[in-house]
């Protein structure tokens, strides 16, 4: 099959910007790492290197007493992130449908053949004139699969193919990167091929984007699983997104920090985001980075009282790949947002962004990969009645260590079983009790993130779609 063209007129795309943080963009996440952090990270593993030879014990204790603070401080700013995200949102006045403006939809496909007849639907169930949305289909230029149902199928006339050219990365960020060159609308948001809004999503955004201003740049969806009922695995990711998207990120804004967005229902003044340069196409949590530039841009960015239902992953097989990309996103943003501003042509990060950078960020790999040892010293000592954690941390640190261990895990598990309350899913609280098990998973993502970092660093984990068998296409 040759290349698919589109039958409609696809738009040129703008003329390139030339700001400063655009101009950076080659020092995204592409550079691994600066010079610099080359050099801070061989001194660092020079300095521990002599420390342990000469002082063993102490260099032992004063690195597990920073992992036991950095965790601490992570699992406090979750719970008080989740605590102040609980404040009901106010609902914004409507906007006359003769004042909606165009709109933009980005969906970017690859090897979604089997979805594209959900995602038409979805769609067109959005409740927004018709005439006025102007969506765009991102699909590589070798998908023949995809290409060829999208050929088959009646797409309106709102609807374009944007076929993506050859390149690397391949990743969903270029695709999107690409497609928004040729979006015309005034707004733009981006959902995945399974992805079902709210009917209202779009009007109820163009509300809140009226109500807050300029200064907002981007709303923030929430990200719901509809087959949250398919097996422990799905609820336990159900239970997740609701800590996240029904709290913290709301949390987050409200509290003046960086808001790391989701991977889709992200709507977006157009202008501003191809001022603060769009997505980095070499992230592979283009989201989370994106959602922290806008913030160091001084761009607004809030949560949306509305929800996207989309597929939570089914087996261990979709799942650890998906986490393990998520892991090794929040590695390169940290990395990259270490970096000296003049490298990123944006503003410096501030103490409140440095805090959240370390805490949050840093601190969600941190916590993963620690997790297992205490847990693995705190088990050996229960069941054999020797005193691992002591023999290992020392007696001045082992107590940390266990009161990190109990309460900050149970402070945990409270969060994971308060969080589908909001939504009135008491039946999935219960399963907070199980949520060691899930930690143990995200920590095996989180070691084998280390190892594709190293490997193949902007290589993209996709999650398939379309495989539930309990989802309906619509809230559950």
């Amino acid at each position: 099959m040759g290349m698919f063209q589109p039958s409609w007129p696809v738009a040129p795309p703008p003329a390139a910007s030339r700001r400063p943080q655009e101009r950076a963009a080659s020092n995204w996440a592409r550079r691994r790492l600066t010079r610099g952090q080359r050099v801070g990270l061989v001194c660092l593993v020079f300095l521990l290197a002599i420390a342990a030879i000469l002082a063993p014990r102490a260099t032992i204790e004063a690195a597990v007493a920073i992992c036991i603070g950095l965790s601490v401080a992570h699992t406090a700013l979750r719970a008080l992130a989740w605590a102040i995200g609980q404040w009901p949102q106010a609902a914004h006045r409507p906007i006359a449908t003769s004042d909606l403006p165009l709109y933009s939809i980005i969906v970017p496909l690859y090897g979604e053949a089997n979805m594209i007849g959900h995602l038409v639907a979805a769609l067109g169930a959005l409740d927004y004139p018709h005439d006025r949305l102007d969506a765009l289909l991102a699909v590589e230029h070798d998908d023949e699969e995809t290409l060829t149902a999208l050929a088959g199928a009646e797409l309106p006339q709102w609807i374009r193919v944007v076929v993506v050219p050859p390149g690397a990365p391949r990743t969903k960020p270029r695709a999107c990167q690409h497609a928004l060159s040729h979006a015309r609308g005034v707004h733009v948001v981006v959902y995945d091929a399974e992805d079902v809004p709210d009917p209202g999503q779009l009007r109820a955004a163009v509300a809140a984007f009226a109500h807050h201003g300029p200064a907002t740049a981007c709303l923030q969806a929430s990200l719901v699983p509809d087959n949250r009922r398919e097996n422990w695995l799905t609820a336990m990711f159900a239970l997740d997104y609701c800590q996240w998207f029904d709290g913290m990120l709301a949390g987050f804004q409200r509290l003046g920090l960086p808001v790391p967005l989701g991977g889709s229902s992200n709507h977006f003044r157009t202008a501003a985001l191809r001022a603060a340069g769009g997505w980095d196409s070499w992230n592979v949590t283009e989201d989370a980075d994106l959602g922290i530039r806008l913030w160091r841009l001084g761009h607004g960015v809030r949560t949306l009282a509305s929800t996207t239902w989309e597929e939570a992953p089914l087996t261990l097989d979709a799942w650890l790949p998906q986490r393990t990309r998520w892991s090794r996103g929040y590695l390169q943003t940290f990395l990259v947002h270490a970096r000296r501003p003049v490298t990123l042509g944006l503003p410096g990060l501030g103490l409140a962004g440095w805090a959240f950078l370390i805490v949050f960020v840093g601190g969600s790999i941190v916590f993963a990969l620690v997790n297992p040892l205490f847990w693995g010293l705190a088990t050996y000592t229960l069941l054999t009645g020797a005193g691992a954690m002591e023999w290992a941390f020392g007696p001045a640190v082992a107590p940390l260590a266990w009161a990190s261990l109990v309460f900050g895990n149970a402070l945990a598990m409270t969060l994971t079983a308060l969080g589908p309350l909001r939504r009135g899913w008491w039946g999935l609280s219960p399963l907070a009790l199980t949520s060691p098990v899930y930690w143990a998973l995200v920590s095996a993502a989180s070691y084998r993130a280390l190892y594709v970092l190293a490997v193949h660093p902007f290589r993209w984990e996709k999650t398939a779609h379309g495989l539930a068998r309990t989802r309906r296409g619509q809230a559950p």
